[in-house]
């Protein structure tokens, strides 16, 4: 995902949560698709409008207003922002980790057919 531009691509139901993230719905969108947002669809939309730009953006923009809500969030609601910080990037951390284990080890045992 680093790489992508985190735009929704192709038709259908993925189009159609691609401008409900970026507010560009339709009367007929809305009856066509009831379905509320993802958590991820609605973090990609609050990212999208944090950086007020529907132009392509390199990864590091998406990660800078990443950080951003995520800090200013963390000034709001939180009591020591700073060490939920440090708890947030170790658990994200830690949440990546155990994704690329179980990733390698599903691989592992699909190559030995168990």
């Amino acid at each position: 995902m680093p790489n992508e531009s985190w735009r929704n691509r192709g038709g259908g139901r993925a189009t159609l949560r691609g401008r409900a993230a970026r507010g560009e719905w339709t009367m007929s969108d809305k009856l066509e698709e009831a379905q509320p947002l993802t958590p991820l669809e609605l973090l990609d939309a609050a990212l999208r409008h944090e950086i007020a730009s529907e132009d392509r953006q390199p990864p590091a923009a998406f990660l800078e207003a990443l950080a951003a809500l995520v800090g200013r969030w963390l000034l709001i609601r939180s009591e020591a922002p700073e060490m939920d910080a440090v708890t947030v990037l170790c658990k994200a951390r830690g949440y990546i980790s155990r994704y690329k284990l179980e990733t390698g080890l599903r691989r592992i045992w699909q190559a030995k057919g168990t």
